[in-house]
């Protein structure tokens, strides 16, 4: 705090001017005088002080001293009120006197007692000397008026020069030093109430603190409790009484051996900060988990004389964060360990193995025609399923194997400890040993048949990716086999694998660059012998390898979705060149055009749009348009499907299930389903004219359709003796390769035109003999 500058202000209150000059020529003597009076002045003043005629200077305070050579601001009253008035305006002008020289009378206003009275009411800091020539006061009864202190002397007339000046500087200087004294005095005060809101303030975060505090004594006292905050209590349910004076130590119970514990124990006989996450006990007994933080509190030497601890309970953070990591790292259906998990387990089982020269086996498991199930019952029995089937699979192998779902129907089994091909067929079978009964899912028995590849370490692969990928390439291998099923890794696969990966790539170019085109297999009446439509089958022309047969890559495009667009390719295409057919031969040529429909196409896309769009654009009649559909189709989503045919049917488009006989679909289905057709498969027809069970069923599948007003064709003729029995058998339509091969566009036209097929023209010849 800056020290006040030297105050020389004086009030000289007295009723006779003499007074006033003498006092101005002893305490402003160079007040109005040349600079040069006025320096030898203060050589006079500076040879009185080395020879010992002058006062002693003050000696060095903390006050500002009024040097000896200095004069004095000298101000004048000449009565009590005058004065209080002259007092008034410097406190006013924050220029207050250090000092005031009061005659005692002054006649007729105030005396000197009331002078001083007032003035010092007004200032209380006022020095104060009371001038005076007579002697009949009672100076014991003035004092007491006055009540006497430090702040008034007494200086009598006629004036001693010395006297007065010493009374001037001594008083002078007191004022400055009371002042400076006032001043450290207001600015320790000051200093103290902070400290004291201060400490009321942390004092009240600490009890208003939602998280326990703890303030303990120094280890050389046993370290023991001082104060517990209110938190402390709300949380643990310990109240001050049972922890004072005890250790924290208490809170952690019997397990004193946690690592946090001995991590706090160095810190504090190091005197420093220490964090640590406990396990502690409330006074209930219960658990909760404690993440302490706790730090000395240093003395002047840097010796701890306490510890202040901090406490929070990190209980449901903790059981969060352990459930998000659960979630992170395990299938939200199922429960099993998901993707990132398996790997994590497959990297350290690989370590494992390499330490120890053993192997592992990784099973990879893909339900067959899951899709089929979540789409005809619907997901939440699909979902199910799929619980039942982790349950199936999680008591199927050892508790140290590790269950894991990857996905959709996709599952993957790691097998640690496993040296030999055989042992892993031996899971393999178990496993689908365990899936073959079926499962419950609410309310249905659901068989869950499913395709398994299997890849062992070291032999198929040295890291999980390779591992995931060869038991995947297996997997497929499977099913390619007949599904329900396993197979072994072979490096034969991994070529399999590429190319299957290449001819996808070559799809998605192929519908880029219209590499697709469509042949038409035409279907006779059996009766008239003339050509009544055509099915559209799908050609793939590569540029590099030519003529790909739909077999190759028809099962690719159903499996990566890519049936989608070429179906919409295919529906378009055949819409337009049979639009273009009725262009260029008249009513004359009402040939519709089949397009099959599969189960994806059904799944993802919005059919009755798709068909709607096509025959928009190619302005070919609905009735000339027949959607093929199949028997596992109609099985599916049972009234999303009939919904859907309705409205194809109420449009006027013509539908036909494909392969019948050959499904799982239920008579009932013929009657819930507006179709127009059945078409009956070729295993059927194969064996005809030799089996009596086929024509039975041929037969049999004739007179429903009658019953029902629906046509039936026989497809995969090829031979003549076949076309024979169907004629005899009363079949609407034939189609195969005896009548024709499937024909580009083009050359369907010209077969048209040629009129009735050659082999359907005359009367039907009886039967030939069959076995009975």
């Amino acid at each position: 705090m800056p020290l006040p500058t030297a105050n020389r202000r004086i009030l000289l209150i007295d009723d006779m001017p003499s007074i006033h000059e003498d006092f101005r020529k002893l305490l402003a003597p160079h007040a109005g005088r040349p600079a040069a009076t006025a320096a030898a002045s203060t050589l006079d003043d500076d040879e009185a002080w080395l020879f010992g005629d002058a006062p002693t200077r003050a000696a060095a305070s903390t006050a500002p001293a009024v040097p000896l050579d200095a004069d004095f601001e000298l101000h004048s009253a000449h009565q009590g009120q005058e004065g209080l008035r002259c007092v008034h305006d410097a406190l006013a002008a924050d220029q207050p006197f250090a000092m005031a020289f009061v005659d005692m009378r002054m006649p007729p206003g105030w005396d000197g007692v009331q002078t001083i009275q007032a003035l010092w009411q007004a200032d209380p800091q006022l020095q104060v000397v009371i001038c005076t020539a007579y002697t009949d006061h009672s100076w014991a009864q003035v004092m007491q008026q006055l009540q006497a202190n430090d702040r008034l002397l007494v200086v009598k007339k006629p004036f001693d020069a010395i006297e007065v000046q010493q009374a001037a500087r001594a008083l002078v200087h007191k004022w400055s030093l009371a002042r400076a004294a006032n001043a450290t005095r207001e600015g320790l005060e000051q200093a103290v109430a902070e400290r004291t809101q201060a400490l009321r303030v942390h004092e009240r975060a600490v009890e208003a603190a939602l998280d326990p505090i703890l303030i303990t004594g120094p280890v050389e006292e046993g370290l023991t409790i001082r104060y517990a905050n209110p938190a402390f209590h709300k949380v643990t349910g310990y109240t001050p009484d049972e922890v004072l004076g005890r250790h924290p130590r208490f809170l952690v119970g019997q397990e004193t051996g946690q690592a946090g514990l001995h991590g706090l124990g160095r810190a504090i006989a190091r005197g420093r900060e220490g964090e640590a996450l406990l396990r502690s006990y409330r006074r209930d007994g219960s658990l909760f988990w404690n993440q302490v933080r706790l730090a000395p509190v240093p003395d002047e030497h840097g010796q701890a004389t306490h510890f202040v601890g901090i406490l929070h309970d990190v209980t449901e953070a903790r059981a969060q964060a352990q459930a998000l990591a659960h979630q992170a790292q395990h299938d939200a259906l199922t429960g099993l360990p998901n993707r990132v998990l398996l790997q994590d387990r497959l990297r350290h089982a690989i370590a494992q193995a390499r330490r120890e020269q053993t192997g592992l086996a990784v099973l990879w498991l893909d339900l067959d025609h899951f899709k089929d199930i979540n789409d005809s019952l619907g997901h939440a029995v699909g979902d199910a399923l799929l619980q039942g089937l982790a349950q199936r699979l999680q008591s199927a192998v050892r508790a140290s194997d590790t269950v894991a779902r990857l996905g959709g129907d996709e599952f993957v089994l790691l097998l640690p400890g496993i040296h030999r091909q055989g042992d892993a067929g031996t899971v393999a079978r178990k496993v689908l040993a365990a899936l073959s009964t079926p499962i419950l899912a609410q309310g249905h028995a659901l068989r869950a048949s499913t395709s398994v590849g299997v890849a062992l370490f070291p032999q198929d692969g040295h890291d999980p990716e390779q591992l995931l990928m060869h038991a995947d390439i297996a997997m497929y291998r499977a099913k390619a086999e007949g599904r329900n099923t396993f197979q072994y890794f072979c490096g034969e696969m991994s070529q399999e694998a590429r190319e299957r990966e290449a001819l996808t790539q070559e799809l998605h170019q192929a519908l880029e660059r219209q590499e697709f085109e469509l042949h038409y297999q035409p279907r006779w009446c059996l009766a008239s012998g003339r050509m009544t439509g055509a099915e559209a089958l799908l050609r793939w022309r590569h540029p590099h390898k030519g003529l790909i047969s739909p077999a190759v890559f028809i099962p690719v495009a159903e499996e990566t979705g890519l049936i989608v667009p070429i179906g919409q390719w295919v529906l378009q295409a055949a819409c337009r060149q049979a639009s273009l057919w009725r262009t260029q031969g008249g009513p004359d040529l009402p040939l519709s055009v089949a397009v099959n429909v599969s189960a994806r196409q059904f799944r993802q896309h919005d059919l009755r749009r798709t068909v709607e769009q096509a025959l928009a654009e190619t302005g070919l009649p609905a009735h000339q348009l027949e959607l093929e559909i199949t028997e596992s189709l109609m099985m599916q989503r049972h009234e999303v499907v009939a919904d859907t045919l309705q409205a194809l049917r109420a449009r006027g488009v013509r539908l036909a299930i494909d392969d019948f006989g050959t499904g799982y679909a239920s008579l009932s289905y013929l009657r819930d389903f507006p179709l127009d057709l059945l078409k009956i498969d070729r295993s059927f027809v194969q064996q005809l004219h030799e089996r009596a069970t086929d024509r039975a069923i041929v037969q049999a599948v004739q007179s429903l359709a009658r019953a029902m007003a629906l046509t039936v064709v026989a497809e995969g003729i090829e031979t003549q003796a076949q076309l024979d029995m169907l004629r005899h058998l009363g079949c609407d339509q034939a189609q195969g390769f005896l009548l024709a091969r499937p024909l580009p566009a083009p050359a369907l036209a010209d077969c048209w035109a040629q009129g009735p097929h050659p082999l359907l023209r005359g009367v039907t010849a009886a039967p030939p003999p069959g076995p009975t």
